[in-house]
């Protein structure tokens, strides 16, 4: 009920393609246009119907293919909104968990850009993706005992 979702109903919610159709009363995109959204509980389909003006609908930047696009509301909002529920500031420390994973390589970034320092920790081997957090921007740190003790010593 939260989200005003009435049963029965799809599941879902980041979706990205060509706007097939515009209505009359629609505004800011027009038939043709790459576009890419969050149209929560409608999304896991072949057509997805959105109003406009939408909260939740962008113009697909040139350059960015519809899968890395799709996956851009859900796990860009949740680390934004993880990220001010902290307070985060420029100087702060914030260690991310799952810094290789969906939510954790916006939140890596986000941070980095506000001006923090990011340890990040990924699975370790043999799923290890230590690589692509320091990819990221993260100083990739193991999960296990003494994980505050080596934040700590990866002071700069």
């Amino acid at each position: 009920m939260r989200f005003g979702i009435t049963l029965p109903a799809g599941f879902g919610s980041d979706f990205a393609g060509v706007v097939d159709e515009v209505g009359a009363q629609a505004t800011g995109f027009t038939a043709g246009d790459r576009v890419y959204g969050a149209a929560i509980g409608r999304s896991v389909a072949d057509f997805v119907l959105v109003e406009t003006p939408a909260a939740h609908l962008w113009p697909t930047p040139e350059g960015v293919a519809d899968e890395v696009a799709s996956v851009l509301p859900v796990s860009g909002l949740t680390a934004s909104a993880a990220l001010a529920a902290i307070g985060l500031r420029a100087g702060d420390t914030v260690l991310i968990g799952g810094a290789a994973g969906g939510v954790g390589v916006f939140a890596v970034q986000l941070a980095k850009l506000a001006g923090a320092r990011v340890p990040g920790c990924s699975a370790p081997p043999p799923r290890a993706r230590s690589d692509s957090c320091a990819g990221y921007g993260a100083e990739p740190v193991a999960y296990g005992p003494g994980l505050a003790d080596r934040v700590r010593g990866q002071r700069s």
